[in-house]
């Protein structure tokens, strides 16, 4: 017997995994504050940029291991004029 509720319920999860909602000509620089570090893929946004010689990679949504190229600090001024500190890294 087909199970089509099945074959439906795992089609709409492959493609939930694979959909991609980020705007990649988006330059706005989004800032979780819950974090230990930040990365961009936009060096120039980031001060003191140096040569990472790690091997640490960071792993994206798909799965795929990105390497990090870089290391940086950047500083951040918020919509209320304040600034706040941060070490980035670049991928």
């Amino acid at each position: 017997r087909y199970e089509y509720n099945a074959s439906v319920e795992e089609n709409t999860q492959e493609a939930l995994v694979a959909l991609n909602l980020n705007d990649d000509n988006d330059p706005t620089f989004y800032v979780d504050s819950g974090a230990t570090t930040h990365m961009t893929s936009q060096g120039g946004k980031l001060q003191n940029l140096k040569p990472y010689f790690g091997t640490s990679s960071v792993f994206v949504g798909n799965g795929q291991a990105l390497p990090i190229t870089h290391k940086g600090n950047a500083l951040l001024k918020t919509s209320q004029g304040s600034e706040a500190k941060d070490f980035g890294q670049r991928t």
